[in-house]
């Protein structure tokens, strides 16, 4: 590999670990490029918890390949994670489809607990004949006998 090509690899390496400090300010002084020189020991970008991300940039990188790296350098438990950018379009992720489900049942989970307060009346407005109160113990569940209150 020459050298304007490492260059165009560690400069989107960078890239990526300043997007993840954009979009995760709380934990951004956690996130940074790994050092290349620990071999197979370092992700290409360091990110908290157990995701193991590995990063390819060129004409057309083979996405296979950077998600075989990931998964042959991770160690157990971690999620193997390729970001591939071919020049001049915009980067995308592979990820195994275990790895897949993983991340959809996390975001799931965020979808049925974040409803906001407002989203809560609304679904109790939409259901004539009763409403639910949270309570200390719970909720209470109080009925009209007329249909409305």
């Amino acid at each position: 590999m020459g050298r304007e090509q490492r260059r165009k690899g560690h400069d989107f390496e960078r890239w990526v670990a300043k997007w993840l400090r954009d979009k995760f300010p709380s934990i951004a002084d956690d996130i940074k490029r790994g050092w290349q020189s620990a071999g197979p020991y370092k992700p290409d970008v360091i990110f908290p918890g157990k995701i193991w991300f590995e990063c390819k940039r060129g004409r057309k990188p083979n996405p296979r390949a950077a998600l075989a790296q990931a998964l042959g350098d991770a160690p157990d438990g971690h999620m193997a994670v390729g970001i591939i950018k071919d020049d001049r379009m915009d980067p995308f992720v592979v990820l195994t489809l275990d790895h897949f489900e993983v991340f959809l049942r996390a975001y799931q989970s965020t979808q049925t607990t974040a409803m906001t307060v407002v989203e809560k009346k609304k679904r109790q407005e939409t259901s004539p004949g009763f409403r639910i109160s949270p309570t200390s113990d719970g909720f209470t569940i109080i009925f009209d006998k007329e249909g409305d209150e």
